[in-house]
């Protein structure tokens, strides 16, 4: 692939051709990418540039699309989550984004409101869930706010799920080839996901086969 190096590495085997790069600290430069480009072979470069015009034009129609879904499911959504505890609607949290930038991701709220929020993961039987968020987290609605997050940009439909920042620093220095990630628009669903790879990871493996697959 065009983006093949991994956080520390200098140099990765990139179809025939030794791409010179460095993914580094927690954050990718425009510099690291275009050089990953420029050093392509042209059906590499080729490749590229279709799979980033039919990702735009599939993030518009289905962004488009989610948020109508959004706008008509969340006056119940929100009552049901009001009905059950107090808090706010909507969740919003710092994650890990395109080429290492933070961004607010959004969602509906599944949880108490608690002081843990940015810094313990959630758990399949966590106890700050509500009645109401587990059945949100069961079905993934508490997901359809980040149709939002595709429009405006932040996100793809398609790609790595994102971190809480306080995880990329973490297994950045944990993880091989932890930040090529990010190389890409994190997104709704990816690989990983739909290979069973999401919800808590218990062990280093566990993040290690998530990131292989993203």
């Amino acid at each position: 692939s065009v983006f093949g190096a991994g956080y520390g590495e200098n140099t990765t085997v990139k179809g025939d051709t030794h791409v010179n790069i460095a993914f580094t600290g927690t954050a990718i430069n425009d510099s690291e990418i275009d050089e990953a480009v420029a050093t392509s072979t042209d059906e590499e470069e080729h490749t590229y540039k279709l799979f980033k015009s039919n990702q735009t034009i599939m993030d518009i129609i289905g962004g488009v699309i989610g948020c109508a879904i959004t706008v008509v499911m969340t006056p119940f959504v929100a009552l049901a989550i009001k009905l059950d505890s107090k808090g706010p609607v909507f969740f919003k949290q710092k994650r890990t984004g395109y080429k290492g930038e933070p961004f607010t991701l959004l969602k509906f709220r599944s949880m108490k409101v608690n002081a843990d929020a940015d810094r313990v993961m959630a758990t399949r039987d966590d106890p700050r869930k509500t009645k109401f968020g587990d059945f949100l987290r069961r079905t993934s609605i508490d997901e359809l706010p980040q149709f939002i997050n595709v429009l405006r940009g932040d996100m793809s439909i398609i790609g790595p799920r994102p971190h809480m920042e306080m995880d990329t620093k973490r297994y950045t220095q944990l993880v091989d080839e932890f930040m090529v990630r990010h190389a890409v628009k994190p997104g709704l669903s990816g690989w990983a996901q739909v290979n069973g790879c999401r919800g808590e990871h218990k062990e280093l493996r566990d993040m290690e086969d998530r990131v292989r697959k993203d």
